[in-house]
């Protein structure tokens, strides 16, 4: 579990403005940010990926982002992407992807 040590996924609540229901949705950042993480937290936040994944209708924010910023964690966001997306195989979720010069390495996951 070391190599996803700098990635961050949280789950979170949202309430549309014109709905009175609540949705739970996940969303990653996968630039790292030193001295947030560490291997512990990160487990925290996948096991609850998993354990959500179920529950909400969408996931925000997931993708990779190959920009002079991300390009140094480059690895540990495409196993992070790559674990994202098969919590959601074969469930219906709508998912926001975030990409950052890194396009066509995200839209070829998800065809």
């Amino acid at each position: 579990m070391k190599q996803l040590a700098s990635t961050k996924v949280t789950v979170r609540l949202r309430k549309a403005e014109d709905c009175k229901e609540w949705y739970v949705y996940i969303e990653s950042y996968p630039v790292y940010v030193p001295g947030k993480q560490t291997p512990q937290r990160v487990r925290e936040y996948l096991n609850r990926c998993i354990t959500t994944i179920d529950r909400t209708s969408y996931i925000e924010e997931v993708g990779l982002d190959f920009s002079r910023e991300g390009y140094s964690t480059k690895e540990i966001q495409i196993k992070t992407f790559e674990f994202v997306l098969d919590c959601t195989k074969n469930k219906s979720k709508i998912i926001s992807l975030h990409s950052r010069r890194a396009e066509k390495r995200c839209f070829g996951y998800v065809n």
